[in-house]
């Protein structure tokens, strides 16, 4: 079925962060950022001993709301709506799991060092889990962030995870990336990521793994678009994809 993590809506939502390696800026004190996205995927597994092939897709629509508590913390909700459609047979749509967040930065960047910060998740298991919209039980993820300025308009982001899975017969899983990100021109932003998520199965295709692309475009101070497409390394990630999503920063 794909990643086990909502990661387009639980990884990164800050306008200038890829889709999902984390960086470690947070929103500004006494501001908001306000992110309107959407995300679509698709998969097929193939049952080598049922000799058959089950085909998913899911779409899922978010509102994020972000703010700053400090000039190095923030606080941040998710809402989803989602779609999901397996095998043509069955397919719902309802609200899967509001998502509480925080980003608090350590440090900041020197010459030398990068700098570092821990985001925290805490997933509610309130979304249907007979519907397929959510396991139904609590989840919890903690996201450790590296970020250094590798010239003036490349950066390099680290991400060193562990997904805390509530639901019965569930595997926590380590999560870990890593993302570049080339600016242009001081508005347009690209983006290359590679993903990967471990619940020690033992084979690499059994764990997530995946490459993504995309980019951003910052149309004022205020207003940022982005969209992106990945792709699935490993048979246990989604085959396909896509994103989009708007940031709004007042």
């Amino acid at each position: 079925m794909g990643l086990s993590l909502g990661v387009f809506f639980v990884f990164s939502f800050l306008a200038e962060a890829a889709l999902f390696i984390d960086d470690t800026f947070t929103t500004d004190k006494g501001h908001f950022e306000l992110e309107y996205g959407m995300q679509y995927s698709k998969d097929a597994q193939y049952d080598h001993e049922e000799d058959y092939k089950s085909r998913s897709r899911e779409a899922t629509f978010y509102l994020n709301i972000f703010y700053g508590l400090t000039d190095n913390w923030d606080i941040g909700i998710t809402l989803p709506y989602g779609y999901v459609n397996y095998d043509r047979q069955i397919k719902h749509n309802g609200f899967m799991d509001i998502e509480l967040e925080s980003k608090y930065r350590f440090f900041e960047e020197t010459e030398l060092l990068p700098a570092l910060a821990l985001y925290a998740a805490f997933i509610s298991g309130s979304a249907n889990k007979e519907k397929f919209l959510g396991s139904g039980r609590p989840d919890a993820w903690l996201n450790a962030i590296i970020s250094k300025t590798l010239t003036e308009n490349l950066w390099l982001d680290l991400n060193l995870g562990y997904y805390f899975s509530g639901a019965k017969g569930a595997d926590d899983a380590l999560t870990y990336g890593l993302g570049l990100t080339a600016g242009f021109r001081e508005r347009l932003y690209l983006f290359a990521e590679l993903y990967a998520e471990a619940e020690f199965a033992g084979k690499f295709n059994e764990n997530a793994c995946l490459a993504a692309f995309s980019a951003g475009y910052e149309i004022n101070p205020h207003v940022f678009i982005k969209a992106g497409a990945a792709w699935g390394i490993s048979e246990a990630a989604d085959d396909l994809m896509l994103a989009g999503r708007v940031c709004f920063s007042f």
